[in-house]
């Protein structure tokens, strides 16, 4: 039998229980994860868009919005809001939330002075309301999910061109032309609906809310441009494949290609589709802030630190890092893969090697090392100067993979439509409805 819920003590907030118990909820599905680019400023908060939302056949996403699994997560409502475990309705509140704080132990839950059994909470607002987390607003539905014994994460639950709205403005500067907004809007869609078809069974959520997937900001990160930009490219997706066989892919891009357009091949991402072969030359990203960025350096005892956090089994025979040399490069300087000379030697006398891909290295060295920020991209030089791995001549900012944002936003003021935008960043994709307008 299910644990009764609990009696809530009396607070300024009103809250009806509603069927006595948190019933057992049945699994989810899905799956996660790329990468992209920038970010920027949020525009007004708190408001309903101008006009009526087009939804037949839009999509729900799953956007996890919080970054790691927390033990204890504050939410609260701008509207009334029910409170579900499955299908079953366990709780209401009758007036706007503040706060109402939610733990879990096992299978057992703890909304507020309340407890029962649930594999998983859902909060509902009504009519045009919100529900907030960690100081963020978002539209549509909020499901917490266990994770480990005591930890859960949040996932938005929310139409996909509202989750557009949220990501356009945390993407792309608040100024930027229109055109370049139309680009993002069609490239992020893809990007999301791809991770949304192609989720695993048994998955939580399809995207992450950072730059490992697409910036998202829920509502407080919506603005007028942002949503006159998915309003304009309603359900318009890029894909590829004969007419009735089209099929959306990953469409990946980044803040600053640099110069030349990168291969996806550097992101473990099969380069074998035309739109992401990469190579094409790039002469509009010039005014980026990082199409050109100063020398990093960051001492050999910190790189091999940092090789042995992410890749200990491979890296810590090394004994230390002795030389970083470039084995490959793609289009436009950027380092494929890179080997790392150890100072130890094998049986045979020779140093010991690890050969790891360029952007894994600079993921690697950007979260593990002091100067590891500063490392805007792998379009660079590498050599060993004086004990340290100096990274110099760097290029761009992000993978470079597909369509450059800054690119997009010189080619828009250029008088370039967003159409033929996308053609130039994803040659032989074609722009397509995926839903009704």
């Amino acid at each position: 039998m299910l644990k009764r819920i609990w009696q809530l003590r009396r607070t300024r907030i009103a809250m009806v229980l509603v069927g006595g118990a948190i019933c057992l909820a049945g699994a989810v599905t899905a799956v996660v994860l790329s990468s992209c680019g920038p970010g920027e400023a949020p525009g007004p908060a708190l408001r309903p868009p101008a006009e009526p939302l087009r939804m037949q056949g839009v999509p729900t996403v799953r956007v996890r919005v919080i970054s790691r699994a927390e033990r204890t997560l504050a939410l609260g409502a701008t509207a009334p809001c029910e409170v579900f475990a499955g299908d079953h309705r366990v709780a209401a509140f009758e007036t706007p939330v503040d706060e109402i704080r939610v733990s879990r132990q096992g299978d057992t839950w703890r909304l507020g002075d309340r407890s029962g059994d649930a594999k998983y909470l859902e909060f509902r607002p009504s009519g045009d309301g919100y529900i907030r987390v960690a100081g963020t607003s978002y539209r549509g539905r909020m499901r917490l999910v266990p994770r480990g014994q005591d930890r859960m994460l949040a996932v938005n639950h929310v139409d996909m061109e509202s989750y557009l709205a949220g990501v356009l403005s945390k993407e792309l500067y608040p100024n930027w032309h229109a055109e370049a907004y139309r680009t993002q809007a069609i490239a992020a869609r893809t990007f999301a609906l791809y991770h949304h078809i192609t989720a695993h069974e048994g998955s939580d959520y399809d995207l992450g809310a950072g730059q490992g997937a697409q910036v998202y900001g829920g509502v407080d990160g919506e603005t007028d441009r942002a949503w006159t930009a998915v309003r304009e490219t309603h359900g318009q997706v890029l894909a590829i494949g004969p007419r009735n066989r089209r099929k959306v892919f990953m469409a990946q891009y980044s803040s600053c290609c640099g110069g030349t357009v990168n291969a996806a091949a550097a992101i473990r991402q099969a380069a074998a589709i035309e739109p992401l072969q990469g190579g094409q030359v790039c002469e509009h990203c010039r005014n980026g802030s990082h199409y050109r960025w100063e020398d990093v350096a960051i001492p050999l005892g910190e790189v091999y630190r940092a090789l042995v956090k992410t890749y200990p089994a491979q890296a810590r025979p090394l004994g230390g890092v002795a030389d970083l040399r470039v084995e490959q490069r793609l289009q436009g300087r950027w380092v494929a893969w890179a080997t790392v000379v150890g100072r130890r030697k094998d049986a045979s006398g020779n140093p010991r090697t690890m050969k790891v891909r360029g952007q894994d290295l600079r993921i690697a060295l950007m979260r593990h090392t002091s100067a590891g920020s500063k490392l805007r991209s792998i379009c660079c030089d590498i050599e060993v100067r004086d004990g340290k791995a100096v990274f110099s001549n760097g290029r761009g900012f992000g993978h470079g993979v597909g369509l450059c944002q800054w690119g997009a936003q010189g080619k828009a003021l250029a008088g370039w439509t967003a159409e033929r935008i996308l053609a130039f960043y994803y040659p032989g994709a074609v722009i397509t409805r995926a839903y009704d307008p």
